[in-house]
């Protein structure tokens, strides 16, 4: 009897994880390789960790991560920063 209330509480627990509130997502500006442009994308914040880290992505009104690209809140190209030639 234990085992069988045991194992109805842990497929009622894992029912209610699966169906819960889905996470928050956030906005990026990703690099559309077709469109060669960035373009809005809602992903999770683990995605976009990932984005931000392996591609030359950015937040909407910030520079991206590897040209500088500087994106405005709509993820349009508002200027490219040039490299510095010290560095």
């Amino acid at each position: 009897m234990k085992k069988s209330v045991l194992a109805l509480t842990s497929c009622i627990l894992i029912s209610m994880q699966a169906f819960s509130a889905p996470k928050p997502k956030v906005a990026i500006c990703h690099f559309d390789e077709e469109e060669a442009a960035w373009v809005a994308i809602s992903i999770s914040e683990q995605g976009a960790a990932a984005h931000l880290r392996n591609h030359d992505d950015g937040a909407p009104g910030a520079a991206t991560a590897v040209s500088g690209t500087q994106l405005d809140a709509n993820c349009a190209a508002a200027a490219a920063v040039e490299p510095d030639p010290a560095q």
